[in-house]
């Protein structure tokens, strides 16, 4: 057999791991009344990357979302790769099975957190879930290989939960002043919008927005900055960035909170706090 078939031919016994398994955390995070199943497993269906020392080969870690009889397969974000002898949960280190639950935390988050709001979509909509027409029945499915379909870890990740936070807290002040409408459709026009360009854009035309930017610590709307020198500092963040469970759940917080007091500058001194406060804002949210 050509060495390029046999990667093409693996064996059946493809090694999957599921860390989960009786983490007390899962409970506070699984809201679907279902079981959120998420194994990881290294993707011998691919070329190997390369050998580690033992000269073994090593490939990509990929990870299988199970839920509501459905499941889906999707690429790791977490940045390493192993050799299928090393992938066994006895032998992997502390290290790699923490970077495995903070993702397989994350992704039941998010499956909890998109379910439950079909499941609110339903209760408001009063829908006939047992008699549903043929329109309602295509809008209410949930459909897990949709929702991952274009899964993308960074939406996730602390800077873009704070932004959309930011976001969420300059709409509610645009109610305040009539300007809804005006923010929505500025908004809308944009993939990721930058909440503190939108903001000096707005403030010139209308100056009740500078109260929307002292309502925060000025530097909440640069966290990304402080976020990318604090991970740089931060071996555990380099192969898995922090998700918006690594905040509300992990260890984040106190990490976070560490290094502003050790970069010794006032004007960081309360931005953790911020940070927090927007964190615990926006994951009450129906959209996050």
């Amino acid at each position: 057999m050509k060495d390029y078939k046999k990667y093409l031919n693996p064996a059946n016994n493809v090694p999957m791991i599921e860390v989960l398994e009786g983490n007390s955390i899962v409970s506070d995070i699984n809201n679907t009344g279902k079981k959120v199943s998420i194994k990881h497993y290294l993707n011998t269906y691919l070329f190997p990357v390369g050998r580690n020392e033992n000269d073994q080969l090593l490939f990509p870690l990929y990870y299988r979302v199970i839920f509501n009889r459905q499941s889906v397969k999707i690429k790791s974000s977490i940045q390493k790769v192993f050799s299928a002898e090393e992938f066994v949960i006895e032998e992997l280190s502390d290290e790699n099975k923490k970077l495995m639950e903070r993702e397989a935390l994350t992704l039941t988050y998010v499956v909890s957190k998109i379910y439950t709001e079909v499941i609110d979509v339903q209760k408001r909509q009063q829908v006939d879930t047992e008699k549903p027409s043929k329109q309602e029945k295509q809008a209410l499915e949930f459909d897990i290989n949709q929702i991952f379909s274009d899964f993308d870890y960074s939406e996730y990740e602390l800077p873009a939960i704070i932004d959309s936070a930011l976001l969420s807290k300059m709409q509610e002040f645009a109610v305040s002043i009539g300007q809804e409408s005006q923010l929505s459709t500025l908004i809308s026009y944009s993939k990721r919008t930058n909440p503190y360009h939108l903001l000096q854009y707005l403030i010139p035309k209308d100056k009740r927005w500078k109260d929307m930017e002292k309502q925060l610590h000025k530097n909440v709307w640069f966290f990304n900055f402080y976020y990318n020198d604090f991970v740089s500092q931060q071996n555990k963040y380099q192969d898995l960035r922090a998700s918006i469970t690594d905040s509300l759940h992990g260890d984040f917080n106190s990490t976070f909170s560490q290094y502003c007091q050790d970069t010794a500058r006032e004007d960081l001194q309360r931005l953790d706090q911020d940070v927090n406060h927007l964190i615990q804002y926006i994951s009450s949210k129906k959209n996050i």
